[in-house]
């Protein structure tokens, strides 16, 4: 049996005007520091105990403006709120289009009360009917919010029985959903606006973290400049951003050589560098061959980084001149030791920029200096003495030259197409070697880059230290074999001289030592121009034509011979007057039979007319070979290069 309507549930002040205790509540709840939710809760509620209804929802346009949301609400539970805010929507775009089959949409589309005396029987609780008796709503009414013309939402008042409202009470309700909607309007702008002030408060505090960042950035930029400056050099450097920072550092050049390192203190330390293998790992993995940007390197245990590293590259317009990299606990870096990082590998690249052009003015002085040493181009020794004294050497005899060259430097460049700035990193690396092997052992040393090759002047050095003199070679060696792995080093070595004029002698007799190195196609040489013997009587000799047509007159039928069949026969002939005339000892050194080695010696004698059992023979053919080797061009002519290379250190 259907229920009985009730007329006169609402408690209603005298002559239907709005209690003031009710509009002074709901005001009040606005000066409340509580979010919009809250004062809506607060609201609802006084309107439930104010007006005696059983639950109360205050619905409001989403922020996002496509549906009516339950905001505020007294009475009723949190699924009946949760079902109709995520399940049982009200699209505010199905309203606008007349699609409403709801009360609220109806209150809401309309801009006028909504009555269901009945959810179990009127049309707009289809589809809510559940919902009602799960909360226990038999009646309700939905009246629309209004704020300056606008309808912002819906109140909506439920019983929990069946009732009709007179016009009295509809009329009371609307006065009191216009308060609900003023303070609803207000408070919601209250939100805004404290939202906005959140957001400004969170921006200020934004700016003034950056700010801060800015100015504690500008300061370790200003500090990191300054020992440019002052000259503290790249350790100085590497040292300050550690500190700074509390990371360890490490700096390195091009070629991946450590140039100074540091522990989170400050102080020098023993950090694993950053090597190729590590950075092609990386760059296979993003895609970068050629990083120019600061990046991140995750920890890579098996290239020796057990931590991860930031890495910002040291470059000089487009030439990359090193690295500068910080040991961090944990990726992503933070920002201002990312800024950090940056800022000082600026500062390492004007101070590598800086040492270079420091360098090569330097360079350009004492190689005048040693260039005019070297040559003799010089009228008094003692204004040359002068000059060595403002450079820091002491010239007192005797003086002794070496020279030093890289070993097929020419082939490796073009087989690695090296860049200028590479090679230049190259040949600076042998000079710094050289010099420092040379300054350890003899303060007043002078070294000069000249024809491509490194002359060492030695002062103070009389002919009983040989010695000290190959100790030196050795030293520059196995220094460059630490700072060139993939090069060596051969070196020739002057006579010592009692004063100025011998120098350009001596640095002469080095250069035809090291010529004769090169003749051979040895590596990693060293012969002293006094153990050269016969080569040495060649090198004196003023018209090195005559030896020449000698060598081509007596060796002529096996040169052409040699010109169609790859310069096989000479070979064979140099290697059997190497060996003492052992032919099975030749034939080891050439990788041949024995049998062809003498097949190709018997076709020496056949084209010579010769035989080379006898003794006149062999020196004529010795002589004619070794003018050949010194004295003839292009060197490629004789491929001497087949026979197994061996060390000299004595010829």
């Amino acid at each position: 049996m259907r229920d009985k309507l009730v007329t006169s549930a609402l408690t209603l002040p005298p002559e239907q005007r709005i209690d003031p205790a009710l509009v002074r509540k709901i005001f009040e709840t606005l000066t409340n520091i509580e979010p919009l939710s809250a004062k809506l809760e607060a609201i609802a509620a006084n309107v439930c105990d104010q007006l005696g209804i059983s639950f109360v929802a205050i619905l409001l346009e989403h922020a996002h403006g496509d549906r009516l949301m339950i905001e505020g609400a007294a009475g009723l539970s949190l699924s009946y709120i949760t079902s109709v805010n995520a399940r049982h929507d009200i699209h505010v775009d199905a309203l606008r289009l007349n699609q409403s089959v709801s009360a609220s949409g109806e209150a809401f589309r309309t801009g006028e009360p909504v009555i269901v005396p009945d959810t179990e029987t009127n049309p707009h609780a289809r589809g809510w009917r559940a919902l009602f008796q799960q909360q226990g709503i038999r009646s309700f009414i939905s009246l629309p919010l209004l704020c300056r013309g606008t309808v912002i939402g819906t109140l909506n008042c439920y019983h929990t029985a069946p009732r009709a409202y007179s016009d009295d009470e509809v009329q009371t309700l609307r006065m009191v959903a216009a308060q609900v909607a003023i303070a609803g309007e207000i408070a919601r702008l209250v939100e805004t606006q404290q939202q906005t002030i959140g957001r400004l408060e969170e921006l200020t505090q934004q700016l003034n973290e950056q700010r801060a960042l800015l100015e504690r950035a500008a300061r370790i930029q200003t500090t990191l400049t300054q020992l440019v400056l002052n000259n503290q050099g790249i350790p100085a450097i590497a040292s300050t951003l550690a500190r700074v920072v509390r990371n360890p550092v490490i700096v390195q050049d091009q070629f991946y050589q450590v140039l100074a390192t540091s522990d989170a203190s400050g102080a020098p330390a023993e950090l694993a560098p950053i090597s190729r293998f590590a950075l092609a790992m990386h760059s296979s993995a993003h895609g970068d061959q050629n990083p120019r940007a600061p990046f991140e390197l995750q920890a890579m245990p098996k290239y020796g980084l057990d931590h991860p590293r930031a890495v910002a590259p040291i470059l000089s317009g487009r030439q990359l001149l090193g690295y500068v990299s910080l040991e961090i606990c944990e990726l992503p870096t933070p920002p201002l030791t990312a800024r950090a990082l940056a800022q000082a590998a600026t500062v390492v690249a004007l101070e590598m920029v800086k040492d270079r052009l420091a360098h090569e003015v330097e360079l350009r002085q004492r190689r005048g200096f040693a260039d005019d040493l070297l040559s003799g181009r010089y009228d008094d020794p003692t204004q040359m003495r002068d000059r060595g004294r403002y450079l820091g050497h002491d010239l007192r005899g005797p003086f002794q030259t070496l020279v030093f060259d890289i070993d097929q430097f020419g082939h490796y460049v073009a087989e690695k197409s090296l860049s200028d700035s590479e090679i230049y990193g190259l040949r600076r690396r042998f000079h710094d070697a050289l010099l420092a092997v040379a300054r350890a052992h003899e303060p007043h040393a002078i070294v000069a880059g000249r024809h491509d090759q490194l002359a060492l002047i030695l002062s103070a050095i009389n002919e009983h230290e040989s010695q000290v003199v190959e100790h030196i070679v050795e030293s520059v060696k196995r220094l460059c074999r630490q700072s060139l792995p993939d090069l060596t080093i051969s070196a020739g070595i002057g006579r010592p001289y009692p004063d100025l004029e011998g120098i350009p002698v001596s640095y002469t007799e080095a250069s035809r030592a090291l010529h004769v190195i090169r003749r051979l196609n040895a590596h990693s040489a060293t012969i002293m121009y006094a153990d050269l013997g016969v080569q040495r009587l060649l090198f004196q000799v003023e018209n090195p034509a005559e030896l020449l047509e000698f060598a081509h007159t007596r060796m002529g039928p096996v040169l052409s011979y040699d010109q169609r069949h790859d310069g096989v026969l000479i070979v064979a002939l140099e290697a059997y007057l190497r060996s003492n005339q052992s032919a099975p000892e030749a034939a080891q050194r050439l990788d041949l039979h024995p049998n062809t080695l003498r097949y190709r010696l018997r076709k020496v004698e056949e084209l010579l007319g010769a035989s080379l059992t006898d003794i006149n023979t062999l020196i004529d053919l010795q002589l004619a070979t070794l003018i050949l080797r010194l004295l003839d061009e292009p060197a490629e002519a004789h491929p001497a290069g087949r026979v197994k290379p061996t060390r000299h250190t004595r010829s």
